[in-house]
C-alpha cells in the first residue's frame, strides 16, 4: 500500500471542498396566525380550545367559533 497516492488524493479532496461556495438558505416567510398575539389554540379531547393573554381558558365546539372569539 503506497501511503503517497492515499495522502495526495486527501489533499485535493480538501482542496476541492474549501473551495466550495456554501450559500446561506432563503429565509421563509413565517405562516400567517389565526389567533392574536398572546393567544393560543389547542384541540383536546373534541374541544377546540383557547387561552387569553390573561391566562383564561376558553372552550368551543369548532375552531371557527374559537377564532371568532379570540379575534374579536
Amino acid at each position: 500500500m503506497d501511503n503517497a497516492v492515499h495522502a495526495q488524493l486527501g489533499a485535493i479532496m480538501e482542496q476541492d471542498y474549501e473551495k466550495k461556495d456554501i450559500k446561506e438558505s432563503p429565509k421563509t416567510k413565517a405562516p400567517k396566525r389565526d389567533f392574536p398575539e398572546g393567544w393560543t389554540y389547542n384541540l383536546k379531547r373534541g374541544n377546540h380550545c383557547v387561552r387569553s393573554p390573561e391566562g383564561r381558558l376558553y372552550k368551543f365546539k369548532t375552531k371557527q367559533e374559537a377564532m371568532d372569539h379570540a379575534n374579536g
